[in-house]
């Protein structure tokens, strides 16, 4: 009982992402097996930054200037330090990477859309689609000190009802996106690199 109380005050708070809470269903043994592997999560998945992180951002921030795509201001640095991670800190393929990435941020006005009401993105009430697929964004952190995602997947998971046509398909994948980025700046918030997922 106390496992269940914890865990449906976890998901009752709610961040500005996702704005209905999650309903209760969170199966105990997974949440709490989740939150106790601590040793085997440390190992791979703590966020460590490599010894020559400096020399590997000065890297990157220096190939992308020599492509006539300086970064000096943007991105973060922290940002720039996770894509040269991505690969290896090579300096060409991490540039490779940032600069799609630039391009596909740009094409969609991310920057200038990430702010916006949900519901502006989605096209729709955000209710729609918490009864569809229920998710929330808790403002408590992991053993890690990793935000928690839940997501809930069952019988009501159903996009079709939501998603009748093309157009709102583009506007689910536009939305997602757009929470992409809610758990991102929550990231920030935290000085942490990665969040934890919990699925039912």
């Amino acid at each position: 009982p106390q496992v269940k109380a914890r865990i449906r005050r976890a998901a009752a708070v709610v961040s500005p992402c996702c704005e209905p809470p999650l309903p209760a269903v969170v199966s105990p043994p997974l949440y709490m097996g989740w939150l106790s592997s601590r040793t085997a999560c440390e190992k791979s998945t703590k966020s460590r930054a490599p010894p020559d992180a400096e020399t590997a951002v000065a890297e990157l921030r220096a190939e992308m200037a020599r492509r006539g795509s300086p970064i000096d201001s943007y991105p973060p640095t922290d940002d720039v330090l996770r894509f040269a991670k991505a690969r290896k800190l090579n300096a060409v393929k991490a540039a490779d990477m940032l600069q799609a990435d630039l391009e596909w941020r740009q094409a969609r006005r991310v920057e200038e859309r990430r702010d916006a009401p949900a519901e502006d993105i989605l096209g729709k009430p955000i209710a729609a689609l918490q009864q569809v697929l229920p998710h929330v964004c808790s403002s408590g952190v992991d053993k890690l000190g990793r935000p928690i995602i839940f997501k809930h997947f069952g019988g009501q998971c159903s996009f079709s009802r939501l998603c009748p046509d093309r157009e709102s398909v583009d506007r689910l994948c536009e939305y997602n996106w757009w929470v992409n980025e809610q758990y991102c700046k929550r990231l920030a918030a935290l000085g942490a690199e990665q969040w934890g997922v919990v699925i039912d």
